[in-house]
């Protein structure tokens, strides 16, 4: 009696069997949602992966976070999970210097930043304050998805506009998540705010020039 070998060689399925091996299956892409509702005092996020919806928690357990930035003395950008230095600038209600657009009732409160006028600064500001957070909360899930190295993972940002300034003002909250995405992609530099406002400048011109 032929062995085992010789049947499959003979049988009508050889060629299915032994000709063409299953290839393993790539495991599909996954999209991730990161929501951020930013907040006049405090910024909240949540985040869907395609299984499941939740409100992110940092790594101290934090889900709260102060919609706050601040200048050191020596003119360097502190964002969170920093507190500022002693002596630093705290510039506080980033949403609403961003949304007014006529009353201007929160650029009265700090009129300057680094012994500058504050207008030019509030775009930049707002975006290097998400791109913080968006990296980060990029990175936690990241990490506590292991599974997700084997994957293509695509991003994508949604940020909540005031409504009551949406007419007024949503070019300004497209532009500020367009250039805090893009700056979230890389490692966060040691910017000084003057070099954060020219940085921001070149991203703008970069992303209408490809538009």
């Amino acid at each position: 009696m032929s062995d085992w070998s010789t049947r499959l060689r003979d049988s009508p399925f050889h060629e299915s069997k032994t000709q063409q091996p299953l290839q393993p299956q790539r495991a599909l892409p996954v999209d991730i949602v990161i929501g951020i509702d930013f907040g006049t005092r405090f910024t909240k996020i949540a985040v869907s992966d395609g299984r499941q919806r939740q409100v992110w928690i940092d790594d101290s357990g934090q889900k709260l976070i102060p919609s706050v930035v601040y200048v050191a003395t020596n003119g360097n950008f502190l964002s969170y999970p920093s507190a500022g230095t002693p002596g630093s600038e705290k510039i506080e209600y980033l949403k609403m210097l961003l949304a007014e657009s006529s009353d201007r009732v929160f650029r009265s409160v700090r009129q300057t930043v680094y012994g500058k006028p504050i207008e030019g600064f509030i775009r930049p500001l707002a975006a290097a304050f998400l791109s913080t957070l968006i990296r980060r909360v990029r990175a936690s899930i990241t990490r506590r998805r292991p599974d997700l190295e084997q994957r293509r993972v695509n991003w994508f940002v949604n940020v909540g506009v005031p409504v009551q300034h949406y007419d007024a003002n949503v070019d300004a909250f497209r532009e500020v998540v367009a250039v805090a995405f893009h700056w979230s992609l890389r490692d966060q530099a040691n910017y000084k705010v003057d070099d954060l406002k020219s940085a921001y400048a070149e991203i703008v011109n970069r992303l209408h020039r490809a538009t």
